[in-house]
């Protein structure tokens, strides 16, 4: 074999590797590509660099309005708790009051019953 016909063999051995690699470039792309695309959680593209003033601030505000609603629960569960507590305290007042006209009126006192 001249030199020139080895030369000759060996791009062509050069020009099969290279499509033969090209080839399998392809397959791996599309392999990554059909990867990426059945991932749960698909890749966040990267937004301007300013980004939304509204951002810093969002979840602050959902976090001051949950302890609102919170506090504002609890104060309506405070409110009637303290509204039955006073309705015990008229109902002993006037068992007090009931019981007491009763005693007196047994001792032979006679008692206006106020209430």
């Amino acid at each position: 074999m001249s030199d020139v016909e080895q030369q000759l063999f060996a791009a062509q051995n050069v020009k099969k590797d290279v499509g033969s690699l090209m080839e399998k470039l392809a397959r791996l792309q599309s392999n990554r590509k059909a990867k990426k695309a059945s991932l749960v959680f698909q890749t966040m593209k990267k937004g301007p660099p300013y980004g939304d003033p509204f951002d810093d601030y969002h979840f602050a505000f959902i976090f001051l309005g949950n302890c609102f609603l919170l506090w504002l629960r609890r104060m309506r569960t405070v409110l009637v708790l303290l509204l039955l507590l006073m309705f015990a305290a008229a109902l002993a007042h006037f068992l007090h009051q009931k019981h007491r006209a009763s005693a007196d009126n047994h001792a032979g006192k006679q008692i206006k019953f106020s209430g």
